[in-house]
């Protein structure tokens, strides 16, 4: 190992909230190639006079680094995240309030992973951020750490798993509700669909958008003859669609991790 490495590695002290942080470190710059100048980003920009919080995300940030992505790519990306300040009573050092790494950790490990996952998919950089921006809009903190959770395999108890699944249904209880409120009173809207009795469903909605996704998508490849439709819902109305078809594939996810896990054998999911 260089000496300039060692020397800047020996600056990095655990600490309560990354216990094992040199260490850590160490096996990064050994057996992944860390590479100096990265080292030096995270001292410099994570670790030097900063609170233990920002410190122990220098591990998602590390990943992200060790995957070959660079650091504007690092810090753009949690830009597009909520300030961590507002979530948790672990971050209490206010002048750390809006500092672009003052997120909560596994918000982090999500939107990383992510956007990864996107650009493995073989999208062009801007188009797995665009897509990134999408998911963080379409989702809840709860459901990014819940996700986040069940890739690692974190959960170990059936009742926080169930945790999560509950308040999900409330969530998705709650949109089915408020799109059928919102819909009814777009005079617009019912007049545009009064033919159709089931629109203020907001599952009828997601599936209306879908033909209307798939018959563009065929005039796009002269496949189908027509103009190009328009969605008959605001964009308002849109977001709530988008939410709550983003909530069932978190809730789907779920089951698959119970079936896997055989926790359905121990208590259904309903």
């Amino acid at each position: 190992m260089e000496l300039k490495k060692k020397l800047l590695l020996s600056c990095f002290k655990d600490n309560c909230y990354f216990k094992n942080l040199n260490e850590y470190l160490n096996d990064m710059v050994e057996q992944k190639d860390l590479s100096y100048e990265n080292l030096k980003y995270l001292y410099l920009k994570m670790y030097i006079n900063k609170s233990y919080f920002i410190r122990q995300n220098i591990y998602p940030v590390s990943q992200f680094l060790l995957n070959g992505y660079t650091t504007k790519e690092a810090e753009k990306i949690a830009e597009l995240l909520p300030d961590a300040n507002k979530f948790t009573i672990f971050c209490y050092e206010e002048k750390e309030v809006n500092y672009v790494y003052n997120k909560l950790f596994k918000d982090l490990e999500f939107a990383y992973y992510t956007y990864d996952k996107y650009v493995k998919e073989n999208e062009s950089k801007n188009t797995a951020f665009e897509r990134l921006i999408e998911e963080i809009n379409n989702t809840s903190l709860d459901q990014r750490s819940c996700e986040i959770s069940l890739m690692k395999n974190d959960f170990t108890k059936k009742d926080d798993l169930e945790t999560c699944y509950k308040s999900f249904e409330i969530e998705m209880d709650k949109l089915r509700k408020d799109f059928k409120e919102n819909v009814s009173n777009d005079k617009k809207l019912v007049e545009h669909l009064k033919n159709n009795d089931s629109f203020t469903s907001i599952m009828v909605a997601g599936t209306i958008l879908g033909g209307i996704d798939l018959r563009n998508m065929q005039r796009e490849n002269d496949k189908l003859n027509g103009e190009v439709e328009k969605y008959p819902y605001n964009e308002e109305q849109i977001q709530m669609i988008d939410k709550y078809n983003r909530l069932q594939d978190t809730i789907d996810k779920i089951e698959r991790f119970a079936e896997l896990n055989n926790l359905e054998d121990e208590e259904e999911f309903e």
